[in-house]
């Protein structure tokens, strides 16, 4: 019996991670392809919407129709904030699935699944992986993003299978183990960047903290690390050889060092633990007070080194809280990853352990999510019933009417949706006195980023056109993408010199649209929400149906 016993449990454990997967998809992802494109608000407290998403459906969707899948392309430039493996999964689902915010988000939404089994799995007693399993599908960080179509959970979902691998391996003896470590902090690094280096760097915490003989070895360690370059190195070394200008000035320059070091812009002016400490109080507060009610405990376990899983838990804690420390642009997608973990903590540690609290605890659990799902707040579980963005609207109609004029949208308020459109040609057109000096230098160098008043230049144009060739761009495509304009008069300007442009204003804007209109354009309403000046001479062109969620 006993034998009998130990020959089904994989089986059963199995079977039992395979129905936690299913649950897990039908919480998170129920409706996940209603919200447009970029409307979900993940930030509880800015409410700024998730506008990361339009940029990688834009990318993801160009791969699929193009066929370049090396290189990412954004409004024909080239861009390199991050290496590509989002919009290789999401591109791949699109050209399988065919167009659909179902197939766009889907890589996302089974990560986030994942993540959940794997935290369900990680504790010894079933109802500690339970009560973690359950806090982490009803967390609206985790919940959000595994609805969109953005890096933070498919990084968040790697991390933590890597931690899961060390956790059950820590000394790494088998050589799956060793492998899958790599290979998950490798994908770790292609989803976003150095943040992908998380996984190494906790392992390397963990190894200075762990007992002797609960520790890879200093050889087994550099071999992984070096698995890991290899692994991670091929997309890299190809852009530094291919495109190593754009590769520099957006990589490393833009994302790493102007980001990393010294940001351009914040969302808030609090420093980064008390920004990170409020949304995720905002966001969870049940999940917050579990876990700061299980330190103690948790503490205590790490500092008697009990068990290779509480030392993993701990290192992973640390790297995670450092790099939102150090890390000096502040947002909230950079927390997601720390979800899991205090899911963990919350879970494993008393006062959690007595089998009748953990019941208590899940049933009230239980209430919560029903709660979550109805009433709004800042801890809300939308379920497709986010306030629509009114901007989305006038796009939609703007685009059925199949125009290939090119549209120039005014102090947009799209959160980038109209770049998400496929087919079409977007420009945005922002408002600022101090003119384009808060762009990249090599937005400004290439003539991506344009003053409202530059933008007839013939001269200008084509030196924009040897300076784009000569880092591997041949289209005029990406010059005054992005423009500058100072005031109602570079607007003014800007609609004489683009006769042949179609322009979406807010509503707001009616008097200066109607003085725009003057230079060629007739005046259309849009839904109350945006005024339209459309170019009297139409240019036709036939622009992909879109779903009915997009």
């Amino acid at each position: 019996m006993p034998e009998e016993r130990q020959q089904t449990a994989p089986f059963r454990r199995l079977w039992v991670g395979g129905c936690v997967f299913v649950a897990a998809l039908v919480i998170l992802g129920y409706g996940f392809e209603k919200p447009s494109i970029a409307n979900a608000i993940p930030d509880p407290i800015s409410r700024f919407r998730a506008q990361d998403e339009a940029l990688y459906a834009h990318i993801a969707l160009h791969m699929a129709r193009s066929g370049d899948w090396l290189t990412p392309h954004y409004l024909g430039r080239l861009l390199m904030y991050k290496p590509p493996l989002l919009a290789w999964l999401a591109g791949i689902s699109v050209k399988v699935l065919g167009m659909s915010l179902f197939a766009l988000r889907l890589p996302a939404l089974l990560a986030g699944a994942l993540g959940a089994v794997l935290i369900f799995a990680w504790p010894k007693r079933l109802g500690a992986g339970a009560i973690a399993a359950l806090l982490l599908v009803s967390d609206p960080l985790w919940h959000t993003f595994s609805r969109l179509c953005q890096t933070d959970i498919l990084h968040a979902a790697f991390l933590t299978a890597a931690m899961f691998c060390l956790a059950f391996d820590p000394k790494l003896c088998k050589r799956s183990s060793f492998w899958a470590l790599a290979l998950l902090s490798a994908l770790g690094i292609m989803v976003k960047s150095v943040s992908g280096l998380l996984a190494p760097l906790a392992l390397l915490v963990y190894w200075a903290m762990a007992r002797k003989d609960e520790r890879p070895t200093g050889r087994r360690l550099l071999g992984l690390l070096l698995a890991i370059g290899a692994l991670a190195a091929p997309w890299h070394v190809y852009q530094l050889i291919v495109h190593a200008k754009w590769f520099w000035a957006d990589y490393v320059q833009y994302q790493l060092l102007s980001y990393g070091v010294r940001p351009p812009s914040q969302v808030s002016s609090d420093g980064a633990a008390i920004f990170y400490l409020r949304r995720l109080w905002l966001a969870d507060p049940v999940l917050c007070l579990l876990a700061l009610l299980a330190v103690p405990w948790f503490a205590q376990a790490v500092w008697r080194r009990t068990s290779p899983h509480t030392a993993v838990l701990a290192a992973w804690i640390a790297v995670e809280a450092a790099a939102l420390l150090l890390f000096q642009y502040h947002s909230v997608h950079y927390a997601v990853a720390l979800v899991p973990p205090l899911c963990l903590i919350a879970g494993q540690f008393r006062p959690l352990t007595n089998a009748r609290v953990r019941a208590v605890v899940g049933i009230a659990l239980c209430g919560l999510f029903v709660a979550k799902v109805t009433y709004p707040g800042t801890w809300w579980l939308p379920y497709g019933r986010e306030a629509p963005n009114p901007a989305v609207a006038a796009l939609r109609k703007y685009y059925e009417r199949d125009r290939g004029n090119g549209l120039i949208l005014v102090q947009p308020d799209d959160g980038l949706y109209a770049s998400a459109l496929p087919g079409l040609d977007v420009r945005y057109c922002f408002i600022d006195p101090a003119g384009p000096r808060n762009f990249p230098w090599h937005f400004r160098y290439l003539g991506i980023v344009l003053t409202a008043g530059s933008l007839t230049g013939t001269e200008a144009r084509n030196q924009y056109l040897k300076r784009l060739a000569d880092w591997g761009v041949q289209s005029g495509q990406p010059i005054g993408s992005v423009i500058i304009a100072r005031g109602k008069e570079d607007i003014l300007t800007l609609a004489r010199a683009r006769p042949e442009s179609d322009f979406l204003l807010p509503s707001g804007w009616r008097d200066t649209a109607e003085e725009m209109a003057q230079s060629g354009h007739d005046l259309v309403s849009a839904d109350g929400q945006a005024v339209l000046l459309l170019a009297r001479k139409g240019v036709p062109a036939v622009h992909p149906e879109l779903p009915r969620y997009w």
